[in-house]
C-alpha cells in the first residue's frame, strides 16, 4: 500500500488492514500502522487481570521494527513464536520485563493477540469513537487511531497476554 492509499482509507477500512496484516504476519504493514515518533502507548494486560495493564511501552515505527527483526517481546505478542525462542533471549536481548514475567507458565494453553484476530469472526470488533474494542470479557484488547497528517496511525493499542 502506498501513502496515497493510506490517506484516503476511512477508520474502518484501516482497522480492517490492520487485523489483516496481523492475520497474515505482514510485519512491514503493522508497522506502518505505528507512528514515526514515539507517541504511541503500547499496554499489556494479563489474562485473569484487566484491572490494569501489566506493562506499558511508548513505540513507534522504529522501535516495532528492531523488536520485530530481534524477534523481542512484541514479535511474540503479535506472532505467538514463544515456543520456539529460548526463555534465555528475554533476560539477555530485551529491556523490560523478562518472558517470565511477560508470559505465562501456562501460555499454551492461552490465546495470543494473533490467535484472537484469527479466531474472531467478522464484526467482533466494536467502534467506539476512534477506538475499536474486542467484545470478549476475558481479554483488554483494542486499537485507538488518530489522524496525522490524513493518515490513521495507532495512538493507543491494548493486548491482553495469556
Amino acid at each position: 500500500m502506498n501513502l496515497a492509499d493510506a490517506r484516503g482509507k476511512s477508520l474502518k477500512d484501516r482497522m480492517k488492514e490492520y487485523i489483516e496484516a496481523v492475520r497474515n504476519q505482514k510485519e512491514k504493514e503493522i508497522i506502518r500502522c505505528f507512528p514515526k515518533k514515539k507517541t504511541a502507548s503500547l499496554f499489556i494486560y494479563t489474562q485473569g487481570d484487566l484491572s490494569k495493564p501489566r506493562f506499558q511501552w511508548i513505540v513507534d515505527q522504529k522501535q516495532i521494527e528492531k523488536d520485530f527483526q530481534m524477534q523481542g517481546p512484541l514479535f511474540h505478542l503479535f506472532f505467538d513464536k514463544t515456543k520456539t525462542t529460548p526463555r534465555t533471549f528475554y533476560s539477555s536481548r530485551m529491556e523490560g520485563p523478562t518472558y517470565k514475567e511477560l508470559f505465562d507458565p501456562n501460555h499454551a494453553a492461552g490465546l495470543t493477540y494473533r490467535d484472537l484476530l484469527k479466531k474472531e469472526s467478522k464484526d467482533k470488533w466494536k467502534k467506539k469513537g476512534k477506538s475499536f474494542f474486542l467484545k470478549s470479557p476475558q481479554v483488554c484488547d483494542y486499537v485507538r487511531w488518530k489522524k496525522k497528517e490524513g493518515k490513521w496511525i495507532i495512538e493507543e493499542l491494548a493486548v491482553t497476554s495469556p
